[in-house]
């Protein structure tokens, strides 16, 4: 005896799922939720069964920041690359020299078309320390949005 059922899916809440009736949807929640599915044959809609899972969101921060970079045009760490930048698209990047002055301001950083590149004015930098603040909006756990930012330094290699 071979039998084969075509099972029919259902997810709830449906509002943050790829596509609520799979049975693998891709969530992208806001907040904690637990989601719900029912599956029955297609041939048998009253006979089903049901499962939840609970997917957990954490707030993603920008835990490390490179803190070097040699823009020497070989290939190599030529751009300052900001870990986990682009999970905060709307954001703003300054970089300051030792005496406080803003020379960058760039918005929207994103490690691939808006990032720094060791140049000021067209000009290549000195090799030196300098300090940056990113200032982005970070979603909460328990919904909406905060806006965050965060300091530190970046050393410029030379030859």
């Amino acid at each position: 005896l071979n039998i084969s059922l075509s099972l029919v899916f259902q997810w709830l809440p449906d509002s943050s799922l790829s596509n609520y009736f799979i049975p693998n949807p891709i969530a992208t929640p806001s907040q904690p939720t637990t989601y719900y599915v029912i599956a029955s044959p297609s041939s048998l809609p009253s006979c089903f069964i049901y499962d939840s899972v609970f997917v957990d969101v954490q707030p993603c921060s920008l835990e490390e920041v490179t803190n070097a970079f040699s823009p020497d045009n070989d290939g190599i760490n030529d751009n300052w690359v900001i870990n986990g930048i682009q999970m905060h698209p709307k954001n703003k990047v300054c970089i300051f020299n030792r005496w406080g002055d803003k020379m960058i301001e760039i918005d929207n950083y994103d490690n691939v078309n808006n990032v720094w590149d060791g140049t000021y004015n067209n000009h290549p930098v000195q090799q030196d320390v300098y300090v940056w603040k990113i200032t982005y909006m970070e979603n909460k756990v328990t919904g909406g949005q905060l806006l965050n930012s965060k300091i530190g330094h970046v050393t410029v290699l030379g030859d």
